[in-house]
Order: C-alpha cells, then structure tokens, then sequence
C-alpha cells in the first residue's frame, strides 16, 4: 500500500500569521521586544537537504504575498519553479474538507456533535459500538480511534475492515482514513461530493487548485527522492476522485 505521507523533496512551505484573531484587552501581557533575524541562505538550505525546487508564500492578514521561488520542478527538465507550479498539497487537503464540514455545521446541515451512525451506515468499522459514538467533531480533532490508513484510498479492492487502535475520543491518533469516512458521511448528508462542495464553497478562493486532476494549462512539480533524484516519472496524485484527507494539488499563493 503507497504511503500517502508527503516525502517529496520538493514542497510547499507557507509562512502564516494570525488571521483575524481579536485579543481581549484585559490581561493584556507586556509587549515583547522585537527581534530580527538574519535572512535564511534558501539555495543553501536546499542543497543541504537535497530538495530541487521550493515555492515559499507568506501569509498576512489571511492574504498571501510576497511570494518567492527556488530551483526546478524537475531535476531531469530543469525547468524552473515559478507562481503558477502545481504541487501535491497531500494531507493539507484535510485543511480545505474541514473548512467545508465546518461551514456545513454553521449551516445547520450537518451537527459537529451527533453521532454518524444515527444517520448513517458504514460497515466497514469492525467494531459497530466503537462506531456509534464517532462525531465529526471527534474525527476533525484525529481522536477517532482509527488507523491513519486501512487501506489505498485510491484503490478499493484494498479497503477491508477499520480495526480501532484505541476506543475513539480517548487519545490523538492522526487518521486519514476517519477523514475519508467523514467524507463519506457528507456526501450522504448533502447528496453532493466533495468536489461539488468544493467548487461551490472554496473554488473562488483557490482558482488554481484542484482536487483530483491539475488543471491541464498548469506546471505540475515531480516528486523526488530523499537524495534529489527524479522519482520513476512520478508526478502528482490524481485519483478518479476527490479525496478529504489527501487528493488536493495546489501552487503557493
């Protein structure tokens, strides 16, 4: 079974300050001096990792700038990183489908606090009682009990049953797979999958990402090994459909 823990060397990194967070003014605590540090060697950095190609975008106030770009997508092209390369976004996927679960609950469509079971059936959970009391607010904290994985979600003749590591709520286990069940529970409830409540709630927000397939007029980063080799043609993961916890592709900004 692939691992779907993001180990390409070539990658995304997002710098994020507070979005618009409001602070209470009572026990403010005393302003803490500022501190500059020395601007970071990237092209060093990268070398000593052994990473090919790097697309940093800076986040403030919820809007992203001053976006910068290193290195190639492809070490055997040598073509160049630039604003519009797509990356594996992997399990940050997990960020955009509990933007739309929490939406959906704000909504009233979904409540973050009832149990799935009463209104849905999964029987691939082995143990049914464990199921029962299985939230979505439990699954978004990863404190379901589950596995990360059970089996490739891209592939479903692999899918067999969901064993629980420990009874759900008791403890962090981070889980791919209860997001994809999850998935599956929205999608009953809205009768839409996830890619249509994708392209109706955070589309305009991301135009250049997609879900299960890059967009086809966009430079797509290959995936390379620990060493800065070119993995055997590999580009992004494009499965036949959206996944929650892994299927997205997306540039920096």
């Amino acid at each position: 079974m692939r691992s779907y823990t993001n180990l390409s060397t070539i990658a995304i990194l997002t710098v994020l300050a507070a979005c618009g967070q409001e602070t209470s003014n009572v026990h403010e605590p005393a302003p803490k001096p500022e501190v500059s540090y020395p601007a970071p060697d990237i092209p060093a950095l990268m070398a000593a990792a052994n990473i090919p190609g790097l697309a940093i975008a800076e986040v403030n106030d919820c809007i992203a700038s001053d976006a910068s770009f290193y290195g190639v997508v492809d070490v055997e092209t040598g073509d160049p990183v630039s604003a519009d390369t797509v990356f594996e976004a992997a399990s940050l996927t997990k960020t955009i489908f509990s933007l739309v679960v929490n939406q959906l609950a704000d909504e009233g469509v979904i409540d973050l606090d009832e149990p799935l079971s009463e209104r849905f059936e999964y029987p691939r959970v082995s143990d049914q009682a464990g199921y029962a009391r299985l939230t979505p607010r439990i699954i978004l904290a990863h404190r379901s009990g589950f596995p990360n994985w059970a089996g490739d979600p891209t592939d479903e003749e692999t899918w067999g049953d969901i064993d629980f590591k420990n009874p759900p709520d008791t403890q962090f286990g981070y889980s791919g797979e209860a997001y994809q069940l999850l998935q599956a529970y929205v999608e009953d409830r809205t009768g839409k999958t996830f890619d249509e409540l994708f392209e109706e709630r955070v589309r305009a927000r991301m135009p250049r990402t997609s879900l299960f397939a890059p967009h086809p007029d966009v430079v797509t980063a290959y995936g390379h090994d620990k060493n800065g080799g070119k993995e055997d043609g590999r580009a992004l993961i494009a499965p036949a459909r959206a996944g929650a916890a892994f299927s997205a592709n997306s540039n920096a900004g």
